[in-house]
C-alpha cells in the first residue's frame, strides 16, 4: 500500500519547526546575525566582515562560517577580545553549524586551526607596535571552499616584507612563509627571517637573460624554470655568482619537474630557432601539454613561424604548435589562434590568412586538425565542436556574403556576433544551404535568412 501525506500535513510540520525556532533560510540569516553583531560591538575597529554558508535551501540546515578584517591600529588587546568573541560567537538561527575562519589585521590573518597561529598573533602584534602592515597579504581562506592559507603578493613584496620581518620578529618560535607569487610567477615554502637577501635579485638576473615560467624557493634552495632553450650555461653562472654561497640555485627547462623538464631539453633547439624568425615577439614552451606557443603582430611572419618549427629536426608529430597572431581590436589587442594538433597539416593556414585579412572577422580560432564532427554517431572522448571559430563584428546574417567567398565547402564552421554571443551558429560549409543545415542553440539567429544570405552569395 502507497501512502501519501496531505499538503495541510506537510503545512503543519512546517510551521511546527518554524515555531520551534528552526528558520527557513538559516545559513543567509546567520549571516546577518554575524555581520550585525560584530559591526554593531566594534565599530571603532571591525573594516570589513566576510561571511560564507552552505546549505541555503529551506529547512535542510546549513555550514556557516565567518571571519573580520580590523583597522591596523586595533590594539592587541583588542584584537584578542575580538578573536575570543570570533571563537565563542553562535548564531540564534537553528539548524546551523558555526565555523569561525580568522582575523586579518596589518595583512596578517591569526586563523582557526592554523599551525602558525600564535606566530601569527604575534607577528601581528609586532607589526601594530611598529605602526606597519605587510606589503603582501595572508588571509584567511574560507574552509567552506578547501583552500590554505597562503601569502600572496609580487616579489617585490615577499623582499620588502621580509625585511620588515626580519627586524621585528623576536625569534619566539619559527615562523615559515608559504607564499604563492606573482610576478613573476613562483611559490615559497621557507622559514621566513632566513629567506635569502640575494632571492630578489638572483631571478632578476635570470630574467635578463631567459623568460622565467615559474620558480620554487624551499630550505633546499632555489629553482628556477625558464622557457626552453640550448644554452642553460651563461644564465646559470650568472643565477649562481649573484646568488651567493647561502642560496643553491638550479635552472631547470620549462618546469620545475625534472621528468618534464628533461622532455622540455629535448625539443630546446626549436624555440631557439623560432625566436631568429622575423616579426615574432614571444615563444613560449608549456611542459604539461607539450605545446609551443609562438606570438606576433605581423600576419606575414606566420608561414616563416610554421615552416620554422616543422621543419626542425626536433620537431616530432607529439608536439603541438600555436601561432598567436595579436592584432588591433575594438578593446585592445585581440589574439588570433591557429593550432597544429599532432598529426595536423598546413591545409588550413591560408584559411587562416585569409580570414584574418577579413574586414568583418574579429576574433579566429583554428585547428589542425579539425575535430570529428558526426551527430549521428558520436564517438566517446571525440571532440564535435567546429574546429573553426570565427567571431564577427556585427548580425553573423550580415557577415555570411563575404565569409562564403572565403571559406571552402565541407567545413564545420562557428560563427558568433561579437556584440551579441547569442546570434550564434554552427554549420557545415556547403554549394547551398537550408535552414536545417544551421544549427543555434539560442534563438536569436534567423536560420533561414542566414541560410538564404550564403545561397545569395554563391
Amino acid at each position: 500500500m502507497r501512502t501519501t501525506r496531505s499538503l495541510a500535513v506537510l503545512a503543519t510540520a512546517s510551521l511546527a519547526l518554524l515555531v520551534s525556532g528552526c528558520s527557513a533560510f538559516p545559513g543567509p540569516e546567520a549571516q546577518e546575525e554575524f555581520t550585525e553583531h560584530f559591526t554593531s560591538t566594534y565599530h571603532e575597529h571591525v573594516v570589513d566582515t566576510q561571511t560564507a554558508s552552505s546549505g541555503k535551501m529551506p529547512f535542510m540546515g546549513a555550514t556557516m562560517e565567518g571571519s573580520l578584517v580590523l583597522a591596523d591600529d586595533t590594539p592587541p588587546e583588542i584584537f584578542a577580545t575580538i578573536l575570543d568573541d570570533l571563537t565563542a560567537w553562535e548564531p540564534d538561527a537553528g539548524g546551523v553549524t558555526y565555523e569561525p575562519v580568522g582575523v586579518v589585521a596589518n595583512g596578517v590573518g591569526v586563523c582557526m586551526g592554523d599551525e602558525q597561529q600564535e606566530q601569527m598573533q604575534s607577528l601581528r602584534d609586532a607589526l601594530y607596535a611598529e605602526g606597519l602592515a605587510l606589503q603582501g597579504s595572508w588571509p584567511c581562506e574560507e574552509p567552506i571552499y578547501g583552500s590554505a592559507t597562503t601569502y600572496r603578493g609580487s616579489l617585490a613584496d615577499v623582499t620588502r616584507d621580509a625585511e620588515v620581518v626580519k627586524r621585528i620578529w623576536d625569534g619566539s618560535g619559527e615562523l615559515r612563509l608559504e607564499a604563492g607569487v606573482f610576478p613573476p610567477s613562483g611559490t615559497i615554502d621557507h622559514a621566513w627571517v632566513e629567506i635569502p637577501d640575494t632571492l630578489e635579485a638572483t631571478i632578476e638576473a635570470v630574467a635578463a637573460e631567459q623568460e622565467i615560467v615559474t620558480f620554487e624557493l624551499t630550505d633546499e634552495g632555489l629553482r628556477i624554470a625558464v622557457t626552453p632553450t640550448a644554452g642553460l650555461e651563461a644564465t646559470q653562472e650568472a643565477a649562481t655568482a649573484v646568488a651567493g654561497a647561502d642560496l643553491p640555485v638550479t635552472l631547470m627547462q620549462g618546469s620545475l619537474s625534472p621528468e618534464r623538464a628533461a622532455a622540455m631539453a629535448d625539443i630546446a633547439h626549436i624555440p631557439d630557432a623560432l625566436r631568429t624568425v622575423e616579426g615574432v615577439t614571444s615563444v613560449s614552451v608549456n611542459a604539461h601539454n607539450n605545446t609551443v606557443a609562438v606570438a606576433t603582430e605581423d600576419p606575414a611572419a606566420v608561414h616563416g613561424i610554421y615552416d620554422t618549427a616543422t621543419e626542425h629536426p626536433e620537431f616530432d608529430e607529439d608536439l603541438h604548435l600555436q601561432i598567436v597572431v595579436n592584432l588591433p581590436g575594438v578593446d585592445g589587442t585581440t589574439p588570433n589562434h591557429f593550432v597544429r594538433y599532432p598529426g595536423g597539416d598546413d591545409e588550413l593556414l591560408p584559411l587562416f590568412l585569409d580570414l584574418l585579412a577579413s574586414e568583418d572577422v574579429t576574433r579566429l580560432w583554428i585547428s589542425s586538425p579539425l575535430p570529428v564532427f558526426d551527430p549521428d554517431n558520436p564517438q566517446p572522448g571525440r571532440p564535435t565542436v567546429p574546429g573553426v571559430r570565427i567571431t564577427v563584428a556585427g548580425p553573423v546574417v550580415e557577415s555570411v556574403p563575404e565569409l562564403r567567398g572565403i571559406l571552402p565547402d565541407d567545413l564545420r564552421v562557428n560563427l558568433t556576433n561579437g556584440e551579441d554571443h547569442r546570434d550564434s551558429v554552427d554549420l557545415t560549409t556547403a554549394p547551398t544551404l537550408t535552414a536545417d543545415d544551421v544549427d543555434s542553440i539560442f534563438t536569436i539567429p534567423d536560420l533561414e535568412a542566414i541560410a538564404a544570405a550564403w545561397n545569395a552569395a554563391s
